[in-house]
């Protein structure tokens, strides 16, 4: 009985520090998304909750990083959840060509992407990283980039991403190289 009450309070702790480390992120990328519009902390106060810039960091928010509608109408000062859901949703189906704020916000985070990229063939690493393993994580890292050249190449509707660009933009976003984490000694070596 009290190994399952320290189980609950060990879940309930876990739960707590991930929500931290999520609101944490929540606000990293907000402070990203107002300094790439030129705007301050002072202004969410100061201006209405439907304005433009407002609703198309907002949007950002929900789109790329998934934040709950609560969170974004407090620390964005917009009001109840229904109304940024519905001021979201009122700028999505808008079909503004001229808005501005929404292009700058797309093409910053078209450039950061790639910072993310190299999280699914990092996470391998820490678990096969360990002795061995090292031509089986290159293969791996080899694999990636051929499918991220190709799923690039079907995006151009210019040249298509042969090699020699592609490598080009390898040096600018590289991919993390793997490397042995775990590092265990063989039978054999060990007997020296």
């Amino acid at each position: 009985m009290l190994e399952d009450l320290q189980d609950d309070v060990a879940c309930r702790v876990s739960e707590s520090e991930a929500a931290e480390m999520r609101e944490s992120r929540w606000e990293r990328a907000t402070v990203d998304l107002l300094s790439r519009l030129n705007r301050s902390d002072s202004e969410l106060d100061d201006s209405p909750k439907g304005v433009v810039w407002k609703v198309a960091i907002a949007r950002m928010l929900r789109e790329r990083y998934l934040v709950p509608n609560v969170w974004i109408g407090r620390r964005l000062v917009m009001g109840q959840t229904s109304t940024v859901q519905s001021l979201v949703s009122r700028h999505r189906t808008a079909n503004k060509q001229n808005d501005k704020i929404w292009e700058t916000l797309q093409k910053h985070e078209k450039l950061g992407w790639w910072r993310y990229s190299s999280d699914p063939v990092t996470a391998p690493y820490g678990y096969y990283g360990i002795t061995g393993n090292i031509r089986s994580l290159n293969r791996l890292r080899h694999e990636v980039q051929k499918h991220w050249r190709k799923w690039l190449g079907r995006r151009t509707r210019g040249r298509p991403m042969n090699w020699n660009r592609f490598n080009g933009l390898l040096v600018n976003y590289p991919l993390i190289p793997p490397k042995i984490v775990h590092s265990y000694k063989t039978p054999s070596e060990s007997m020296i």
